[in-house]
């Protein structure tokens, strides 16, 4: 598992917004909760900034195998949200949520994979939510850090999470590492302006809300269908992640 992904197939990612904001000279200390959640009709996109970091051949530790993304393309509506990803290697991918399901089309590949849970570095598994903004999972008020000057926001709520372990796959072996997280979110919509993971950020960028439903086509319809019926209620105990026989 990689911080490039949030996910398990192979782990796109999530993020949170914030409301309620303070009055006064500054936007001062959020009150809790720190982030909101997701608009019901939402669209926006998460580009991605990842620096290229030479590999000492002698140090024994090898480079990250996992695709990496470029920018992903997110849509909700209520509790329908499809994620539109271009990887750096010019691939495609398309994610799916349904409920609290996840589903994911690979190109080449017939088969879909399918979730009811997603990794979160820190975390462990947590059950699927469309209300999640990606790298956002863990701001909250004991994680804010004061205002500070991002881009052309002069008074972005700052937040950092020393020490966070997160589990990368270096040459397909997961790897624990620890990692410095921070987040600056815009003081008056308290949405994510930019997330920075270690050595990968995250900025956002708002879109015109959609003005009618997502519509996925009956091949998702179908798995929804077919994995509601062979998982029944969600357990407590997480995991359930499959690829369709079909």
């Amino acid at each position: 598992m990689n911080n490039f992904f949030s996910l398990t197939f192979p782990r796109p990612l999530l993020l949170v917004l914030a409301g309620s904001f303070l009055c006064g000279t500054g936007y001062g200390e959020p009150e809790a909760p720190a982030l909101a959640k997701m608009p019901e009709m939402v669209h926006f996109r998460v580009n991605y900034e990842i620096p290229k970091t030479p590999v000492d051949p002698n140090s024994g530790v090898g480079t990250v195998t996992e695709p990496v993304p470029v920018r992903v393309d997110v849509v909700r509506t209520g509790n329908l949200r499809r994620e539109d990803y271009e990887m750096k290697d010019g691939s495609r991918l398309q994610v799916w949520y349904l409920g609290e399901f996840l589903f994911t089309e690979n190109p080449g590949d017939s088969r879909m994979g399918a979730s009811r849970e997603m990794y979160v570095p820190g975390s462990g598994f947590i059950p699927i939510r469309p209300d999640l903004f990606p790298g956002c999972e863990w701001i909250t008020p004991k994680h804010y850090a004061g205002e500070q000057k991002y881009e052309s926001k002069a008074n972005a709520l700052y937040f950092k999470k020393s020490g966070e372990p997160v589990v990368m796959a270096v040459e397909d072996a997961p790897v624990e590492m620890s990692e410095t997280s921070e987040a600056w979110l815009d003081p008056e919509t308290r949405f994510p302006l930019a997330v920075r993971i270690g050595d990968l950020l995250r900025t956002f960028e708002f879109l015109p809300a959609p003005s009618s439903m997502l519509v996925p086509d009956a091949r998702i319809v179908e798995q929804y269908k077919y994995y509601k019926k062979a998982w029944g209620p969600p357990s407590r105990d997480l995991g359930q992640q499959h690829k369709s026989p079909q």
